[in-house]
């Protein structure tokens, strides 16, 4: 949320275990200033605690930030694709560079 009350970014996190599955919304308007990584880091950081093996994101192919900063997380990524549609997958079980203290003392 920005000091004039605007919200600028949502995601969410939800759990089929062992998987993760992420998705990211990040205002065009903050688009490349670092809101998508930091939210993404976070994310895959409380999934990774709360035990998940695998994060999906499913983004369009033409999503090339999406896909670039999935690869960046520090985490061995694979990608899937079908149509315009492409599912990326990290190993969250490799040691990552993610915000993996989000939530440690919680649960899901």
């Amino acid at each position: 949320m920005t000091a004039a009350g605007l919200v600028i970014a949502a995601g969410t996190l939800g759990f089929d275990d062992p998987d993760a599955e992420i998705a990211l919304l990040v205002d065009d308007a903050v688009q490349r200033r670092g809101v998508g990584t930091a939210m993404i880091r976070r994310i895959v950081g409380l999934a990774a605690t709360a035990g998940a093996i695998v994060a999906h994101a499913h983004v369009y192919r033409d999503n090339v930030a999406m896909i670039r900063t999935f690869d960046r997380l520090g985490f061995p990524v694979t990608r899937l694709a079908d149509g315009p549609v492409v599912t990326l997958s990290a190993d969250l079980r490799v040691a990552g560079d993610v915000d993996n203290d989000v939530g440690a003392a919680g649960g899901r």
